[in-house]
């Protein structure tokens, strides 16, 4: 499953407890890739949130990147926004146990954007047009076969048709 988020997307905040929903009740038969497409022209601090996310990843690998994500989507939806305050980024490395000098110095560095650059340019090679978009894939003998290209933030049972569909190929 490649899920393309905004982290400011109202629709992609309420998506996130559904795929975190999904990871749990498949972790050991699907893969799962978020990939940041923020929309800044109308999401302007989504660029920043998800090279927070990116500079999680570096800092702590695979798993403090999701925990990370978690904890970004899992603030929003507690507070009912998708806003996070000044220092709420530093807040949320603190809280996942990230080293904050080595986050801290991440986020000073830009090459945490070149990842979300190349995201977006995936995206939009891949048909993206808006956020939350979702590919579920099957794995063929020559890559990846497309099984379901869901948008917008729809409830579990509906990716899970998708999913079911995917295993069974």
């Amino acid at each position: 499953i490649v899920e393309y988020s905004d982290t400011e997307c109202p629709y992609c905040v309420q998506l996130h407890g559904t795929m975190k929903e999904l990871r749990t009740a498949y972790e050991k038969k699907v893969g799962f890739i978020y990939r940041h497409f923020p929309l800044t022209s109308i999401h302007p601090n989504a660029f920043e949130e998800g090279r927070a996310i990116e500079c999680a990843g570096k800092v702590g690998g695979t798993k403090k990147y999701y925990e990370y994500v978690d904890a970004l989507f899992g603030y929003k939806l507690a507070n009912q926004t998708t806003a996070l305050p000044q220092g709420a980024k530093d807040d949320i490395a603190k809280g996942i146990n990230l080293n904050s000098e080595s986050f801290t110095s991440c986020m000073k560095d830009q090459t945490s954007s070149d990842a979300i650059n190349a995201a977006i340019g995936d995206g939009i090679n891949a048909g993206v047009e808006g956020t939350p978009a979702t590919f579920i894939l099957a794995k063929t003998k020559n890559g990846y076969e497309v099984i379901a290209s869901i948008s917008g933030a729809r409830p579990f049972e509906y990716f899970q048709a998708a999913i079911e569909q995917a295993l069974n190929k």
